[in-house]
């Protein structure tokens, strides 16, 4: 295990985040559409990505404690002093790029979450209308069609 070894996982780590970020714009586009189909093919990269980024975290951290013998995420920037003048400073540059790739997709995954729980009450209310304009009626294909109770509408003739 050598700082190239650390450097090229942080280097794939970001490349990651970076894809994720990508994915995370197209799924805030599909939401805005409604793009059901979408939806789930971003959802089925997004495990993807999140698996391959959470392998890229355990292979950081491991060179992290092989070279440093710090074990604690909160030292993993601290580690960075134990390595050579040029290694800290190619390193930095890519925990930077990292960061900030990191962060975007962070910021990105707030706000897709932020559309999907506004279009949830949406559908809430949405259904909640319905139920009220409709209430002691049967609901069917063309809509409110019969103010039979439910009782007597779902009884099955034999």
């Amino acid at each position: 295990m050598s700082w190239d070894d650390l450097r090229r996982t942080l280097c794939e780590e970001r490349q990651a985040y970076a894809a994720l970020v990508n994915v995370l714009i197209r799924e805030q586009q599909a939401l805005r559409r409604m793009d059901r189909l979408a939806l789930q093919e971003l959802n089925e990269s997004k495990e993807r990505l999140f698996e391959h980024i959470a392998a890229y975290e355990r292979e950081r951290m491991k060179y992290l404690k092989a070279l440093t013998g710090l074990d604690h995420p909160r030292d993993a920037l601290t580690s960075l002093l134990h390595c050579s003048r040029t290694e800290r400073s190619a390193l930095h540059v890519i925990v930077a790029e990292l960061m900030t790739v990191a962060v975007r997709a962070h910021a990105l995954l707030d706000h897709n979450r932020m559309l999907i729980a506004n279009g949830l009450q949406l559908v809430r209310g949405v259904i909640q209308a319905v139920a009220e304009s409709c209430a002691g009626q049967i609901y069917g294909i063309g809509g409110c069609r019969s103010s039979a109770p439910i009782g007597l509408a779902l009884n099955v003739r034999g």
